[in-house]
């Protein structure tokens, strides 16, 4: 809403006098209990000739501090002039005095000239002979001048060379009175105020307001009409001569309960008051009524003031101006109107939309001739506030806008007062801004109502704003700083402090003082318009383009400030003192946060008295307790401000501004109509009316914001912690576009932003987990997993920022400290939020009474065991390879092989829980059967029923999460609106193809962007769905593409390498046999000499120490059966060359930007949308579990648990799988496969917006199902903890599909493919590695004659001998003599010997230089044979395959 609350204040029936002797307790300042007349006469006397002071004249006989008041002072010839005045009520007042220098300048029209003394003499004051006169001048107010208008109310001579200065609150006229040679420099001083009238003054209340009951947003304040009316209601009686006043702008600011501003505009006026409703007494003292009780001669009439005001939390003072005056005008005009003032008012709070930034303007149209324009607020960090920076220089100057900032910073009790109340908020909330990053936690009134000045006898410090008038009836205190807008003056009422600009630093504050003097030059050329004169603006208003000048000067005041206090603050954040500890009563003191010694050290030594102050401050102590124990976005900025600053910061931006601002885009809103108003019914008004509640009503098909849609569009507060700040996002996409062009770094990049993704995940997967210390452990471990790829540091502290957001939600103050050690370790210097989090977490956590608990005490007699056992497995295969030639890796660490332990070793399930910086991840040993295998970077836990090819896609995870959990502090909940369906389908799709609405849910805005080639393709993928029953049997049937390769085949002896393998060679075969090489995290690349070694590998499960019986034996686990298995493939297929991309190549082809969804396809370089495709069988569809099948995975969430994965009987399950009957798989779920940076901006998007509890809902797979497989993808990618797995078990896809009814471990088997059999159906023969394994599975057919074995043989024997350019050329010649699709002969060859000798067993980095050597080494008639998909995969590629592990095949 652009307005909550609109007010009318006033006198009222119950309003009480208004005591002016309450405004101070003190009665000392009081200067007198009646208010002065205005000054009607001056005369001047000549006392030498014996002149005397005119009957009721006041003659000014001293100076302020008790000089004669000689006009000609110090002169030795001159006459004795002196200067008298006269009080009253009878003729118009004096409103202006001068001084004419006569022969040297003209006399303005309107000035008189005093002449002549009452004697007749001249009244000449210059005391030179001979030279030109001077003489005083002034100027009178009309007859019908309004009662409210400035006149001269007290006159003043000074000596300036006597060290005299004017009064407080006096003007100065800087003309010398003096001209000779001897003699003192006499100077004429006065002061102005407002023309008293006989009145009474009256405690304002409220005569009407709207709506009547309180809303949402705040509750109407009480004291509300006392800041409408600050000087209070008052009853005036006015000559019959005067003319009605102008109406008045002000406005103020207000605090809520939740510390939130409030800002009021009001327009004051006059009405004319019953006299029948006076009292004899309030006759009296108005004047109507003589002390004889007759009535007095003089016609007068009788007003009171009025005041109607909107209250809003925009400070859009201007335009609230504009309508408040239409309003005014309104009920002051004698014609009728058509529609009712209180339609008005309904029509603008209800039906003027806020501007947005795609609306930045909004014009409403209040009448055919009178619009007002709504320009959306600059959205800056820095706190919004109804500042004009503007009009504080203009009222004050630059140096004394620079001594009234050193006031504030300082904290001195400062009082700012004008006759222009508008002035006064906008200067005070100026002031107050222009102090950020500090904050003013003393009191501050910006305008101070009378009947609350007595604040300013409070003895802290304060910031108050007042009327002028004030100062007619009280004196300021002694220790005040008063600051006079109207005579661009501060005077100190205590001389003691030397408070100046100039104790600023140096170079700075010349910086600031040059920026400040060039802008008020500025002002001055272009004078800001009177905020009273309501002048509203039309559709071609010339002051626009000064509106925007004037907006651009506001920013740069405001921005040349924030470089000085940028500059005071550099480099405090290495002062800063994080807590390490258990808290004590001391340590939330600033002193234990924040050296402040130290840091007012190392300022210069000409400004460490001014730092002295500062430090002392309650402004800095608030600063430092809410850097270092809140999160606080715009600190965030001020550090990036520090950070930005040079040496010569002139040209340095350091707001930027909205790009709204510079938008031409213009919403109109029309006035209102008379829908639903009586026909033919005039209003027409004498005073403001009383409102009426029945003309507020618009009817509810005319409002168009109502309160539900507001709440309906805020922002969710449950995902603060996980979104990434303005300047995080900013640098990530300069990162992303510099990476893009560096292999290593690009495939970095792509995991930081999937590790993102998921610590965004990361409070929902907390919530699922019935032990949160193990849930935050493994999240914490996570950091040391992305340490070990070297992606941090990174500019991205959302990892941290929710780990220890959710370590103060669940009381876990050690683990924040481990949190902390680790960002310190790698340099990096945390942000305010993510510092302020840690503090937090700390501070408020419980920390545990003593560490020797049972939990730590288990803890020492576990590392005991586990050291044990280590020294006895190191000696184990000390002896079993002394004397061999054969040795691992030099880069291996000494725990790497019990980490990837083998069957039968009791310890090789355990993580170690206090884990230095230099060990692996905690999450590893958490998820040991989600490692796929011994990948590059990460480590595994083998056992015989998975080597290095069946740990792979394959794993049954079951998350020991309650099905119901309660909702946890700190993370709020919500619940997944129904899924939106929709009638039209996306253009570019075919009818054909599924309703978006209905298949993607929230997600279908994806494929609205795809181009048409993409969404033939997905048309294509679609295709697929729904194969009748005689195509499912012929592919089912088909040996060319068993089904079981998706599901079962993995189980086949042939695939597993070892002493049982009846494919595994003799010694004999291999000359010599080399060990294959295993690249270690964090270090180098080790030179390879060979590709495989199927004999003797220290890694493999498979090569065995000599062991005991006992400990040879696997672990026995219980057979278990899963709930539902899903397949999912990113084999994509280029549209345009037809040519098949794979995952590291779609990886390696995406486009540096957050909003798109294609990849260059590596052999065209054109653009394509890549896709999942998703494949789901019930249970039903599944053949029986054999035991230990896939590594079983049982997720351990106590600190004592043990990891077990199961023994799979090969014998026993291998006629089970091949008798099983191809499994009916549901229709596919084909979705466009995302980039990591896609995929978290999209995420953080949706938790946003609705919050945590999105994932937790199983309706998340249904309505966001291109997010949720695309997380599943990564996640599982990753072998990384999530609870997204489960939900699916419970989605409306399977519950409506496949009626699953979970069990009580919820399993789910997910695979991840690195081939697409589907996009092979259309050629000659099937891929070779799928010949292999029917050959190896169900032996030779006539019906399967597509390759010979003995030439898979040949390639196999060929590649076992580091042979690559033979089976290169012969693959070659078969995929070029195939008709259909052209396969890669590199994924031919690769795939195959993967599937043929195991993928544990090759070294694909080395396979990889051999094939490219090969590659080089073909001759031209051979390279005729090859295209670009036979070409080496590029570094790009294979840094990502290398980043994120390869896939499987089986």
């Amino acid at each position: 809403r652009i307005a909550d609350y609109f007010v009318v204040a006033g006198h009222t029936d119950s309003s009480l006098p208004l005591d002016e002797d309450l405004a101070f307790p003190n009665a000392q300042h009081k200067l007198s209990d009646q208010r002065k007349d205005p000054i009607t006469d001056i005369c001047v006397i000549d006392r030498t000739l014996e002149e005397s002071c005119p009957q009721g004249f006041t003659c000014i006989e001293l100076t302020p501090t008790g000089f004669p008041a000689d006009l000609n002072y110090g002169s030795l010839t001159a006459h004795n002039l002196l200067l008298c005045y006269r009080r009253g009520k009878d003729k118009p007042p004096l409103i202006d005095l001068g001084v004419f220098y006569e022969g040297l300048e003209t006399v303005r029209a309107g000035i008189s000239i005093l002449e002549t003394t009452p004697a007749g003499r001249s009244a000449n004051v210059n005391n030179k002979s001979g030279n030109h006169p001077i003489y005083l001048t002034f100027r009178r107010a009309k007859e019908s001048a309004p009662q409210n208008a400035l006149a001269v109310t007290d006159i003043c001579i000074i000596f300036t060379n006597k060290g005299e200065k004017a009064p407080y609150a006096f003007c100065q006229i800087e003309k010398n009175l003096n001209k000779g040679l001897i003699g003192a420099n006499v100077y004429l001083c006065y002061k102005k105020s407002m023309r008293q009238v006989d009145s009474i003054a009256f405690k304002a209340g409220f005569i009407g307001r709207y709506p009547t009951e309180d809303t949402g947003s705040f509750s109407l304040p009480a004291s509300v009409p006392l800041f409408c009316l600050p000087m209070g209601a008052t009853i005036e009686c006015w000559s019959s001569k005067t003319r009605h006043p102008l109406p008045t702008f002000s406005s103020f600011v207000l605090t809520t309960e939740t510390s939130d501003k409030v800002f009021g505009a009001v327009v004051s006026f006059y009405e004319s008051y019953p006299e029948e409703k006076l009292t004899e007494e309030q006759k009296y003292k108005l004047g109507i009524l003589r002390g004889d009780g007759q009535r007095s001669k003089s016609q007068k009439t009788v007003h009171t003031n009025k005041a109607i005001c909107l209250l809003s939390r925009w400070p859009m003072f201007s335009a609230f101006r504009d309508f408040l005056m239409y309003l005014y005008r309104l009920t002051v005009s004698p014609q009728a109107h058509s529609v009712p003032v209180e339609r008005h008012i309904a029509h603008f709070m209800h039906n003027v939309p806020f501007p947005t930034a795609q609306r930045p303007r909004v014009q409403y149209q209040m009448s055919p001739m009178h619009a007002t324009i709504l320009t959306r607020p600059q959205i800056t960090p820095i706190p919004l506030s109804g500042a004009s920076f503007l009009a504080l220089l203009d009222d004050l100057g630059p140096e004394n806008t620079l001594t009234l900032l050193i006031l504030a910073l300082t904290e001195h009790k400062i009082v700012i007062h004008s006759l222009r109340p508008a002035e006064i908020t906008c200067v005070a909330e100026a002031l107050i801004t222009l102090l950020f990053p500090f904050k003013w936690r003393c009191t501050y009134v910006p305008l101070c109502p009378l009947e609350m000045g007595y604040v300013m006898e409070a003895p802290c410090p304060f910031i108050v704003g007042v009327d002028s008038r004030y100062f007619d009836i009280y004196e300021p205190p002694s220790d005040v700083a008063c600051v006079n807008l109207d005579t661009n003056s501060i005077t100190l009422m205590e001389e003691k402090k030397n408070i100046s600009w100039k104790m600023l630093p140096k170079k700075p504050a010349k910086l600031l003082k040059a920026t400040l003097q060039k802008y008020f030059k500025e002002v001055k050329d272009c004078p800001r318009e009177d905020l009273n004169g309501g002048s509203m603006l039309s559709l071609q208003d010339p002051d626009l383009s000064r509106t925007e000048r004037h907006r651009k000067i506001d920013l740069a005041i405001q921005e040349a400030v924030l470089k000085l206090t940028a500059s005071l603050m550099k480099g405090y954040r290495q002062f800063l003192l994080p807590i390490t500890e258990a808290p004590n009563p001391g340590t939330a003191d600033p002193s234990s946060l924040f050296n402040i010694q130290e840091f007012v050290r190392s300022r210069e030594r000409s400004s460490q008295r001014f730092y002295q102050s500062v430090v002392g401050t309650q402004l800095f102590s608030s600063f430092i307790e809410e850097r270092c124990l809140t999160s606080s976005a715009s600190l965030v900025f001020f550090d990036e401000c520090i950070d930005r600053l040079t040496p010569d910061h002139d040209h340095v931006h350091l707001i930027e501004t909205d790009d709204s601002q510079t938008s031409d885009h213009t919403v109109m809103i029309m006035p209102p109509d008379e829908k639903g108003l009586p026909p033919g019914v005039g209003y027409q008004y004498t005073l403001f009316p009383e409102l009426q509640d029945e003309l507020f009503d618009l009817g509810e098909e005319d409002l168009l914001i109502n309160e539900s849609s507001t709440r309906g569009r805020r922002k969710s507060d449950t995902f603060t912690f996980g979104h990434r700040t303005k300047q995080e996002l900013r640098t990530m996409q300069k990162l992303s576009k510099f990476h893009s062009g560096d292999p290593q770094l690009w495939a970095r990049l792509l995991i930081s932003h999937t590790y993102g993704a998921w610590f965004a995940c990361l409070p929902a997967f907390v919530i699922e987990c019935r032990h949160k210390s193990a849930a935050l452990r493994t999240a914490h471990d996570a950091l040391y997993a992305l340490k070990e790829k070297n992606c941090i540091p990174l500019p991205d502290e959302t990892y941290y920022r929710m780990l220890l957001h959710l370590c103060a939600v669940y009381n876990k103050p050690a683990l924040a400290v481990r949190v902390f050690q680790f960002v310190r370790k790698t340099g990096i210097q945390l942000s305010a939020i993510t510092y302020g989090l840690y503090n937090k977490a700390v501070l408020e956590g419980t920390w545990p009474s003593s560490n020797r608990d049972g939990y730590m005490l288990w803890q020492k007699l576990r590392n005991v065991f586990l050291a044990t056992k280590r020294f006895q497995y190191g000696l184990q295969r000390r002896s079993k390879f002394a004397g061999s030639d054969q040795h691992t890796d030099p880069g291996l660490r000494s725990d790497e092989t019990l980490v990837n332990g083998e069957v039968g070793d009791p310890m090789a399930s355990l993580a170690d829980e206090s884990k230095p910086s230099d060990h692996r991840p905690r999450s590893v040993a958490v998820s040991p059967a989600l490692h796929r295998k011994p990948a590059h970077g990460s480590f595994k836990f083998n056992h015989t029923s998975s080597t290095g090819s069946t740990g792979g896609g394959l794993a049954s995870l079951d998350v020991a999460c309650p099905d119901t959990v309660a909702t946890q502090d700190g993370i709020s909940a919500f619940k997944t609106p129904n899924p939106t369906s929709g009638d039209s389908l996306t253009p570019g799709i075919s009818p054909a193809t599924p309703e978006l609405g209905n298949l993607f849910g929230g997600d279908a805005k994806f494929l609205s962007s795809l181009s048409d080639s993409d969404q033939l393709r997905y048309q294509e993928l679609c295709s697929h769905r729904n194969p009748s029953a005689e195509d499912s049997s012929d592919v089912s049937k088909s040996p060319r593409y068993n089904h079981s390769l998706l599901s079962r085949g993995r189980a086949s002896t042939s695939l597993y390498p070892g002493p049982m393998d009846p494919l595994t060679p003799n010694k004999a075969e291999f000359t010599p046999p080399l060990l294959r090489k295993m690249s270690v995290p964090n270090s180098t690349k080790v030179a390879r000499q060979d590709i495989s070694n199927l004999e003797v590998d220290p890694l493999s499960p498979f090569t065995k120490p000599s062991t005991t019986p006992e400990e040879s034996q696997p672990t026995p686990a219980a057979p278990g059966t899963s709930d539902i298995e899903v397949t999912i493939s990113s084999c994509s297929k280029c549209h345009k060359c037809e040519s098949l991309v794979y995952d590291e190549e779609i990886m390696a082809g995406w486009i540096a930007d957050e909003s798109s969804l294609n990849t260059h396809c590596p052999f065209c370089n054109s653009l394509f949308v890549p896709f999942l495709n998703i494949e789901i069988k019930p249970p039903e569809s599944l053949s029986p579990v054999v035991e230990g099948y896939a590594g079983s995975f049982v997720l351990p969430l106590t600190p004592d648990a043990t990891i077990t994965s199961t023994a799979m009987s090969i014998g026993d399950s291998q006629s089970e799988l091949n008798s099983q009957i191809a499994p009916q798989i549901l229709e596919p779920v084909t979705i466009p496969y995302l980039s990591s940076l896609v995929l978290r901006k999209e995420l953080e998007s949706l938790l946003e917006n609705e919050g945590t509890k999105v994932l937790t809902d199983p309706g998340f797979v249904d309505n966001h199902p291109i997010l949720y497989w695309n997380l599943v993808w990564y996640f599982r990618r990753l072998n990384l903890h999530t609870n997204l797995y489960k939900i699916l078990l419970r989605s409306q896809l399977v519950q409506q599909n496949c009626k699953v009814i979970p069990s009580k471990k919820d399993n789910v088997v997910i695979h991840l493919m690195w081939d697409n059999l589907k996009l092979h159906m259309v050629g000659e023969k099937p891929p070779l590695y799928c010949a292999w394994h029917q050959i190896m599975t169900q032996g030779p057919s006539e019906e399967f004659a597509t390759y010979s074995q003995s030439f898979l043989n040949d390639i196999k024997d060929s590649i076992m001998q580091d042979d690559v350019l033979g089976p290169l050329v012969a693959v070659l010649n078969e995929l070029n003599a195939q008709r259909g699709i052209r396969r890669s002969a590199y994924r031919e060859i690769l795939y195959l010997i993967i599937v043929a000798l195991g993928k544990s067993s090759i070294d694909i980095i080395a396979f990889d230089r051999e094939y490219r050597r090969a590659f080089d080494l073909l001759s031209p008639s051979e390279r005729a044979l090859t295209r670009k998909c036979d070409r080496p995969p590029s570094d790009h590629a294979v840094d990502c395959r290398e980043i994120f592990g390869e896939l499987d095949l089986y």
